[in-house]
């Protein structure tokens, strides 16, 4: 039986919201799996419920499609840091020094 981390599944999700070019966005757990609304490059509204297959499928792909990118080496060495800043550059972190 597989079991996969919070790690892999919400690098999985980011993995859709970086190609969804997403604004804004929530993930929610339920009682099925999770819900992912966001607000795509467009800003168009999307509601999407993944069953808990479906985001053990979505975490396949992503693994997958990351091993091909970096040539097989895994780690955040080499990760787009322009998501982090355009994030930081919405969000005012309270209490931050």
């Amino acid at each position: 039986m597989r079991t996969d981390s919070y790690a892999s599944i919400l690098g999985a999700v980011a993995t859709v919201l970086d190609l969804a070019d997403a604004r804004s966005f929530a993930v929610r757990d339920s009682n099925h799996g999770l819900t992912l609304d966001l607000v795509d490059g467009r800003g168009e509204r999307h509601a999407i419920d993944l069953s808990v297959a479906d985001v053990a499928e979505l975490i396949s792909w992503a693994e997958s499609r990351s091993d091909r990118a970096m040539g097989g080496a895994r780690g955040i060495a080499g990760r787009d840091e322009g998501a982090l800043h355009a994030f930081l550059e919405r969000h005012t972190l309270v209490g931050a020094l």
